[in-house]
């Protein structure tokens, strides 16, 4: 057993003007985001009229955000303020913008009522899938925040709000400064997140009905480059996963890659023994049909309350990256902890327990170093807010809503090429 420290050249973050970072939102406010690819945007607001005088200060608010931090405009603003039920006037609203092109269709702005997102059957995934049945992507706004005097007087709840807008508009904010690599000979590399989850037939139901879920694509740097959604009864998942796998990796690799790397991140149970064969099996006939040499690792990650990371300065926090390798392929990971001189996360900092499942490769320190940073990376890319520190990795963070959301949809969609495309090239789950 050792520990070790990632080096902070690793946590840096490059965003505009070839510039980097630790801190996020101090970065893009100072050097602008890291690449604007979309600069005038459509965006529609929808809301309850008791909520209006607070949801015009709230616009204002994040079209300066957007304007000023992000650089990018609003093309076109279109106020819907709701005097009836929500959700069917959200859902009269998508299918007039439905019959826009796609590309003049506008991302809305949803202020609603807060839903405990561990809850299916929220308002959230109701709402979210009726836009997503009509392509259309969202942001949302609780009323909670709205009437949080602390939330709503500090400028990194409007940022986060324009950051989630900015990155629908498919832009990217920041990057990893150093790229991810499990070998130092390969030309390329993937961080593949998996998230599977079993629906049953109702609530009181102990029989799974079918399995959604998804695998998303990232590059070296971090950046978010696809995501197939799964949609699968429950005797195909292994198969579904195996096809989604292939496809995936057909699509985000340079056609030049001889040597590739696969790093899979996936949380908790959401992957068995059989489906881990079914991954490694398709590696394997990958690299034999196509003659690429490729090396990989299959990561679980668990979110541990029961292990905490200590060190002797004075307020006990250990720096970010800090990790235990209990050998034997576990791993305990700091994906927080001491930033730069002294910044610190708010609240308890539970680390992640790493679990080396499968690899090709022969288990070295260096091996360990390279995958440690794949999660501290990972967690360091979280388009979700500007916030420094993030527990979980993007690969494995918005599992479960993901799943949630797609048990919404209809199943008519996933047969629909237009609109798995959209699910596919979008990141509507952000």
């Amino acid at each position: 057993m050792y520990k070790r420290e990632i080096p902070r050249n690793l946590l840096s973050l490059r965003v505009g003007m070839d510039a980097t970072t630790l801190f996020p939102s101090k970065g893009i406010e100072e050097s602008g985001p890291l690449e604007v690819r979309n600069p005038s945007i459509r965006l529609r607001t929808v809301y309850s009229d008791k909520d209006q005088s607070q949801v015009q200060t709230l616009v204002q608010k994040i079209k300066s955000e957007l304007r000023d931090v992000f650089r990018i405009n609003i093309e076109e603003e279109i106020d819907s303020r709701v005097t009836g039920n929500i959700l069917t006037e959200i859902g009269d609203l998508a299918r007039e913008d439905a019959k826009r092109p796609q590309d003049h269709r506008p991302i809305y702005l949803v202020v609603t009522e807060k839903g405990s997102k561990d809850n299916p059957s929220a308002p959230y995934y109701k709402i979210k899938s009726e836009l997503l049945s009509n392509n259309i992507l969202s942001q949302f706004v609780t009323t909670d925040t709205l009437n949080n005097q602390r939330r709503i007087s500090s400028n990194t709840t409007f940022r986060n709000i324009a950051l989630g807008i900015f990155v629908k508009a498919d832009n990217i904010p920041w990057h990893l400064q150093m790229p991810i690599t499990l070998n130092e000979q390969s030309e390329e590399s993937l961080i593949i997140g998996i998230g599977i989850t079993s629906v049953r037939h109702d609530i009181f139901s102990k029989e799974t009905d079918r399995y959604v879920g998804y695998i998303s694509f990232y590059n070296s740097r971090g950046v978010w480059k696809m995501m197939f959604p799964i949609l699968s009864p429950v005797d195909k998942i292994q198969e579904k996963i195996q096809q989604s796998l292939q496809e995936g990796i057909n699509y985000t690799i340079s056609k030049e890659v001889n040597k590739l790397d696969v790093i899979i991140h996936y949380a908790g149970k959401d992957i068995q023994m059989e489906e881990e064969k079914a991954i490694t099996e398709t590696l394997t006939r990958y690299e034999k049909d196509t003659g690429f040499k490729i090396n990989y690792a299959i990561v679980r990650l668990i979110k541990s309350a029961a292990y905490r990371l200590f060190s002797n300065r004075d307020n006990g926090y250990a720096p970010m990256g800090t990790y235990v390798n209990f050998e034997n392929g576990l791993l305990l990971i700091n994906t927080t902890g001491i930033l730069g001189k002294n910044a610190t996360p708010m609240g308890v900092n539970v680390p992640i327990l790493a679990s080396i499942k499968k690899t090709n490769l022969q288990s070295t320190p260096d091996l360990m170093h390279n995958i440690v940073y794949s999660v501290v990376g990972l967690a360091r890319i979280n388009w979700r807010g500007v916030n420094a520190f993030n527990f979980e990795p993007a690969t494995t963070k918005y599992a479960r809503e993901i799943a949630y959301i797609m048990a919404h949809l209809d199943q008519k969609i996933f047969k629909n090429q237009i609109s798995l495309a959209f699910l596919q090239s979008k990141l509507w789950f952000i």
